[in-house]
């Protein structure tokens, strides 16, 4: 499979013997961008025009997650992942939410 991980095979590795006790991940919930050389030339999407829908427009997040993980680190065991949440109380603001 291609992917932007190259070492992908390595990290699954480390994940079933981490699984199996044995040793450790090397991991981060969230990526750092600073130096890295983008894995694939993908745009930005144009500014959210509101919060709104910079938090709510799946489109939008979409767009941006895949420009985000494009410019982002995937060295030591760190996953190629976009993160959907929204953070805590995401389901507070989507009740909230006008409709």
């Amino acid at each position: 499979m291609k992917t932007w991980k190259s070492n992908l095979e390595e990290t699954k590795q480390r994940y079933i013997n981490w699984w199996n006790h044995k040793g450790i991940i090397l991991n981060m919930w969230e990526h750092f961008q600073e130096g890295v050389q983008p894995h694939a030339e993908i745009m930005p999407p144009a500014p959210a025009k509101d919060l709104s829908q910079k938090w709510f427009d799946p489109q939008w997040r979409a767009e941006y997650l895949d420009w985000y993980v494009a410019h982002s680190s995937l060295k030591a065991d760190i996953l190629p992942v976009a993160n959907t949440q929204l953070g805590p109380g995401s389901l507070a603001a989507i009740f909230r939410r006008s409709v």
